[in-house]
């Protein structure tokens, strides 16, 4: 579902609304399991309490996050409220959501990976801080008066193709024993098949260049929402509506995932990497070719939506309003 490069409305409640740009996965990272197209770049819109609405945007391909506050609804008279230098968070708070900011890093001196919340929200996700590695994925969650978003930017990873692969040396790793051990244990064939995936990511992972060797795309899920089903529409958003409370979603940690978009949203939930290949060179280089791989994903047909998919379709990731399903609106700015 979805024409890629064309911007969709995904949920439109009364005081939230969630629009995504679809992307064409290119040629090099496709397989099997990969759908056709994924979600790309993500607006979100919330009434913000002080009127308005406040807006929050993430651009997949580099993980910069962005917002602006709109005085009006009315498209004709938008005026931006200036933000001055404070953070995206602080932005937020000031407009009664919550946020967090967290990034998927590992640590060559014990080869674990782990979510660490962000230090500070313009640092770039992707410049690796030795021992620790960065991977580019990273996960935001917003917490509205009347829902809670997670937005999450996971990655189709490449290391090599058919002709070439990624060179890894042992003895870059000198410093940090775990990944040392790591190293030669996939250089001599004897890594434990369970680890092997991780440990030639995490190796490989400071060498790689986002722009060539990572496909970024989202994945939302909508943990909590208070409006009733009436109240919520969009491309998915009609079918999103469970019965989560508030309590469950701070016991779970915000885990629990809303209806449609868990079964639709995850074209490639693991976005993990199968290796192909892994060749002893005799010169402490371990040389790898690997293509990205993911779960299949189930497709909602236009039967399971109101009108056709194509009447969901706006202007830009800022355009929540004025297409036929549309729920958002706003008091104005007193």
């Amino acid at each position: 579902m979805g024409t890629p490069q064309r911007v969709f409305n995904l949920l439109s409640a009364p005081a939230v609304s969630v629009n995504a740009r679809f992307e064409a996965v290119p040629a090099e990272f496709k397989g099997e399991d990969i759908t056709e197209t994924v979600l790309g770049s993500v607006g979100v819109a919330f009434c913000d309490v002080r009127g308005g609405m406040i807006q929050f945007e993430i651009d997949v391909a580099n993980g910069d996050i962005s917002t602006r506050h709109l005085e009006s609804m009315q498209p004709t008279t938008r005026s931006n409220q200036p933000l001055g230098n404070r953070s995206v968070g602080d932005r937020l708070k000031a407009a009664g959501v919550r946020f967090m900011h967290e990034w998927y890093e590992c640590d060559l001196r014990w080869m674990a990976c782990e979510w660490r919340e962000a230090s500070a929200d313009t640092m770039p996700l992707d410049v690796p801080m030795l021992p620790r590695v960065r991977t580019g994925f990273s996960r935001i969650k917003l917490r509205g008066s009347s829902a809670q978003l997670e937005i999450s930017r996971h990655a189709m990873v490449r290391l090599g193709n058919d002709t070439q692969s990624t060179a890894i040396d042992c003895q870059h790793f000198m410093a940090w024993p775990a990944a040392l051990v790591a190293c030669n244990s996939l250089l001599h064939g004897i890594a434990p098949y369970n680890f092997k995936e991780e440990w030639t990511l995490i190796l490989a992972a400071s060498s790689l260049r986002p722009g060539r060797d990572f496909f970024y795309f989202a994945q939302v899920d909508v943990p909590y929402i208070k409006h009733s089903q009436r109240d919520v529409h969009g491309l998915l958003g009609q079918r999103a509506v469970l019965s989560v409370t508030n309590d469950q979603v701070e016991s779970n940690g915000g885990n629990t995932r809303g209806g449609a978009f868990a079964e639709h949203l995850n074209p490639a939930e693991s976005s993990s990497s199968g290796m192909r290949s892994l060749d002893d060179t005799g010169s402490g280089t371990i040389r790898v070719g690997v293509t990205a791989q993911g779960n299949h994903s189930k497709h909602q047909g236009e039967g399971m939506i109101h009108g056709e998919y194509s009447e969901y379709m706006v202007a830009s990731l800022a355009e929540h309003q004025g297409f036929r399903f549309s729920r958002f609106a706003c008091a104005a700015r007193n």
